[in-house]
């Protein structure tokens, strides 16, 4: 990559087998980017935001902010920005709707 960016017009022989090592060096890289590209989507779906989670819980975005601090929902910091994991927000739910059952009984 050097000698191509000192050189651009340079002429160069290469044996097939150097190429054929290249193009195998060149398609992993590639299915790496595209494996992480596919993690990053996937966490996405799987992250959600505090105007999500507001809604699906049905509470404020300071009710949001005070279970953070007590614990009670986690929050994960990305980019200086709060997210939630959905499991944790389901779990959320599911411990809400047993709460009513008993407190209703």
């Amino acid at each position: 990559m050097e000698l191509a960016a000192a050189m651009p017009n340079a002429i160069l022989q290469i044996s097939a087998g150097d190429l054929c090592d290249f193009a195998h060096r060149l398609i992993e890289s590639a299915t790496d980017v595209a494996r992480l590209q596919i993690e990053r989507a996937n966490l996405s779906k799987e992250l959600l935001s505090v105007e999500e989670v507001a809604d699906m819980l049905k509470v404020s975005k300071m009710t949001l902010y005070r279970w953070n601090m007590n614990d009670t929902l986690p929050k994960i910091e990305i980019g200086g920005k709060r997210r939630y994991r959905r499991s944790d927000v389901e779990a959320a739910i599911e411990q809400r709707k047993e709460k009513k059952q008993w407190t209703r009984k």
